[in-house]
């Protein structure tokens, strides 16, 4: 897979249309969001989702997220996820949890403001 930053893949003028975010990287979160920030310092509404998984991360992922949500206003959630046919396909969708850290395990967490 090509990687490389937003702003490779996005026009400067488009980026402060964007309003979601997916990311679903295998141990490189911080990485990637890292490179969201001329996204994050427009100051716009923004959701970001992330499947989190700290275990694997760099040394220092848990200590940036907490930092970014604190600059950049985001609130964190926990999301209810899971791999089976029943979490997949729920017969109704749970609220996303607000959370006070960045959790130590493996999660799916949505940034938002």
């Amino acid at each position: 897979v090509d990687v490389g930053p937003v702003t490779s893949v996005v026009s400067t003028e488009d980026l402060a249309r964007v309003r979601a975010i997916k990311i679903d990287v295998e141990w490189g979160e911080a990485e990637v969001l890292r490179s969201l920030t001329p996204v994050f310092e427009l100051g716009g509404r923004l959701s970001v989702f992330v499947e989190w998984t700290p275990r694997r991360g760099a040394p220092d992922a848990a200590e940036y997220l907490r930092a970014l949500c604190e600059e950049q206003r985001f609130s964190l959630y926990r999301l209810s996820s899971g791999y089976s046919l029943e979490r997949l396909f729920p017969d109704r969708l749970e609220e996303p949890v607000p959370v006070d850290a960045v959790p130590g395990e493996q999660c799916d967490l949505l940034l938002a403001r």
